[in-house]
């Protein structure tokens, strides 16, 4: 029992881990073998604990950046290829695609009906 509980508590301190260094570099390349580098354990270590908790390095990746993405289009009146951009991706088309999938619709519709007052 208290192994159990030793082993959730280290497995959410790991993707609390992923998490932050996923946030740290949003606006930069992100690749895997950087975050087993920085965790100080191998590549297949990380997809292993990430599967077990049903997530994947890439989505993760996808889902913070567009989660930024939309914090940024709600906020003002950026153009998205700048908000492309300080989200790690190389082009708007990139982005779009990526905040479609997550989303459901493109960031100019996003936009405009959830734009804040």
């Amino acid at each position: 029992m208290v192994s159990n509980l030793i082993k959730e508590s280290l497995e959410i301190g790991f993707l609390d881990r992923v998490i932050n260094f996923i946030e740290s570099k949003l606006e930069s390349e992100i690749s895997l073998p950087m975050l087993s580098q920085y965790l100080g354990v191998s590549e297949s270590t990380v997809k292993r604990k990430l599967a077990s908790e049903k997530h994947t390095f890439s989505e993760l990746v996808r889902d913070k950046r567009v989660s930024r993405g939309a914090t940024l289009l709600r906020a003002g009146r950026t153009p998205i290829t700048q908000i492309a951009d300080a989200c790690g991706y190389k082009t708007a088309a990139h982005f779009s695609a990526a905040f479609k999938s997550v989303y459901g619709c493109t960031p100019k519709t996003f936009r405009r009906e959830r734009r804040q007052p």
